[in-house]
């Protein structure tokens, strides 16, 4: 779990570094990749910076992990995260890859405009 833990840590130093070609090619899994290419992921991630701002800080409210017969053991994280601009519930799906964990999804909900930011 801690390790999961971390591979999100470090997507978002990545992300308030830019470097989004880094999260792109070391953090994402196989299948986020099969479902949005580098052209796509890339500009994606940068749009997401701009319209988010950068990160701020975060607090896990939830951890489930799922563990199937098929595609095995899978993570999910629940965040309450801090943008420059926005306060958003984050889920962070993770998967073990080449024995590390990798993200397969990341979604963003209940998105709130920060006040006087």
């Amino acid at each position: 779990m801690n390790i999961a833990k971390e591979k999100v840590q470090e997507f978002h130093v990545k992300y308030n570094e830019k470097e989004f070609d880094v999260i792109y090619d070391a953090i994402l899994s196989k299948e986020f990749k099969e479902s949005m290419n580098r052209d796509n992921g890339i500009p994606f991630m940068s749009n997401v910076y701009d319209i988010f701002g950068g990160y701020q800080n975060s607090e896990l409210k939830k951890t489930n992990v799922i563990t199937g017969f098929i595609g095995g053991e899978k993570i999910e994280l629940f965040y309450y995260s801090n943008y420059k601009k926005y306060t958003v519930n984050e889920l962070f799906v993770l998967k073990k890859e080449n024995d590390s964990y990798k993200i397969i999804k990341v979604e963003y909900s209940n998105t709130q405009v920060r006040s006087g930011k």
